[in-house]
């Protein structure tokens, strides 16, 4: 979270990919390729993350349909949350 440097990236795309090994995806990707922010490797792997979320949810993937699947999470608030616990409360509150 908060990620700023390419290092970072990495051990994003990293727990990425532990994660699509959980949910059997047939599709790994490479985290050094993706952080050198190549257009075509990153909109490949746009079209992957569009076709598992439609694969997941069906054509019509609104917000609302997965917050009733996954228990209303709010990812946004959960977020501001962390970060405020790790800049000491400094982060204003969004609406």
């Amino acid at each position: 979270m908060n990620s700023k440097n390419v290092e970072d990236w990495e051990k994003n795309f990293t727990l990425l990919n532990d994660i699509l090994s959980k949910i059997k995806s047939f599709k790994r990707i490479d985290p050094s390729k993706l952080c050198m922010c190549k257009f075509t490797t990153n909109f490949e792997f746009l079209q992957f993350s569009y076709d598992l979320i439609i694969k997941n949810f069906g054509n019509d993937a609104s917000m609302n349909d997965a917050e009733k699947q996954h228990g209303n999470y709010k990812a946004f608030e959960k977020r501001l949350e962390i970060l405020k616990i790790q800049n000491g409360s400094k982060i204003k509150k969004y609406k």
